[in-house]
């Protein structure tokens, strides 16, 4: 028998329906189509040369960290005679993964000694939902966090989680 995870709470439809909060397992339907399909168009010219599924093997961080350096400055020089963006944005998404994967364990930590910074990802609880002061009905609508600008000062600012209807602020370790 087949069991799916379950937070244990429920988002109620006006039609009587239960689900599963959608909390802490990312926001795909917001996924820009077109910038995706880029990446996968980079991702089927790779298997063309070096065959379905090479990448997953194992490339050391620092080489996919270079190379998407490499295609940003290309960006910025003006280059157009590859997809320089979308490369490079391929490039991060599998750094990312093989990171991953490395503290998954399916990867051989190796491929992540040469590169000498810590990469901190995305985990759950990182990103938090917060009550709106300007509720469009007078009931505190739940609202999505919006990365936003900080005070204009010299002083160094914290991350900060902005609302897109009231502009309140909430800032803490987990603001995005």
């Amino acid at each position: 028998m087949t069991t799916f995870r379950d937070s244990g709470e429920r988002s109620n439809f006006e039609t009587g329906a239960v689900r599963d909060l959608a909390a802490d397992k990312g926001r795909f339907d917001l996924l820009p189509a077109d910038a995706v399909r880029q990446l996968a168009r980079v991702m089927e010219t790779g298997c063309l040369k070096y065959g379905d599924r090479n990448w997953e093997r194992g490339i050391p961080i620092r080489r996919y960290v270079d190379s998407a350096l490499r295609h940003i400055f290309c960006v910025l020089a003006g280059q157009e005679d590859e997809p320089h963006l979308p490369m490079a944005a391929w490039n991060l998404m599998c750094a990312i993964q093989t990171e991953i994967w490395v503290r998954q364990g399916k990867l051989p930590s190796t491929l992540r000694d040469e590169w000498p910074f810590r990469i901190r990802l995305l985990e759950t609880g990182d990103v938090e939902a917060f009550e709106c002061s300007q509720q469009a009905g007078g009931g505190g609508d739940r609202n999505e966090p919006v990365a936003g600008p900080a005070e204009t000062s010299d002083k160094p600012q914290k991350n900060r989680t902005v609302c897109q209807r009231c502009g309140g602020r909430k800032v803490g370790k987990n603001a995005i």
